[in-house]
């Protein structure tokens, strides 16, 4: 009977065993999968900042050419006025 309560207690620690290495073994590759969608997400806000400051150039020179041409329209006007 004793060796009997002792088989049986040893099957369920193995099968306990198991089924936390199991929950261990999925809980590692969800990590893995959390890992890599964070990186991913990582790799994109950099490049979306990236984007943003050259967008950020952009504007300023265009800025700056707009501001150009007001002064060059300003002053055509100002010719015009004194002809």
């Amino acid at each position: 009977m004793w060796k009997r309560a002792c088989d049986m207690a040893d099957v369920t620690a193995a099968e306990l065993r198991r089924a936390r290495q199991a929950d261990r073994d999925a809980m590692d590759h969800e990590r893995a999968e959390h890992d890599e969608m964070l990186s991913a997400l990582v790799a994109e806000r950099d490049a979306l900042r990236s984007e943003v400051e050259a967008l950020r150039g952009d504007a300023s020179e265009t800025e700056a050419q707009l501001n150009t041409t007001r002064d060059e329209l300003l002053q055509a006007r100002a010719a015009l006025e004194v002809t």
